[in-house]
């Protein structure tokens, strides 16, 4: 009986073990971040390490720009949209989706944080009108 709990513990120490080690995608939860308005550059984090990640950003005005970028090994990227110029106000979506099963995506529609703080006490947190 005690070899028997020893074992199992052994086991259980092991999985454990191997699971820190080989960065289970259960472990983290992908995320993204803007970290700049001009030029809009996102940074990923969370996804499997040496994933390739697509990611799609529409604009207000239905323009659609993607990008594909590989994370890296603790998983994270950082990706720059060059030609994205969203308006101060404007909304904008983005999804991230990764080859190994990984996906996020920010608010839709989500603004820069300039035009939140100014609108958010007159209209609540709703997208702009029009």
């Amino acid at each position: 009986m005690r070899r028997a709990t020893a074992f199992l513990a052994v086991l259980v120490a092991a999985a454990g073990l191997l699971a820190a080690v080989t960065g289970s995608p259960a472990a983290s939860t992908p995320r993204l971040k803007l970290i700049a308005a001009s030029p809009m550059t996102v940074r990923g984090s969370g996804f499997v390490a040496h994933e390739h990640v697509r990611l799609r950003l529409r604009e207000r005005d239905h323009a659609l720009t993607t990008r594909t970028v590989t994370a890296s090994s603790t998983g994270s990227f950082t990706a720059t949209f060059p030609a994205a110029r969203p308006g101060r106000c404007e909304g904008f979506s983005l999804a991230a989706t990764g080859s190994r099963g990984s996906r996020t995506s920010m608010p839709r529609p989500f603004q820069l944080p300039a035009c939140r703080s100014v609108r958010a006490p007159l209209d609540r947190g709703r997208p702009p009108l029009g």
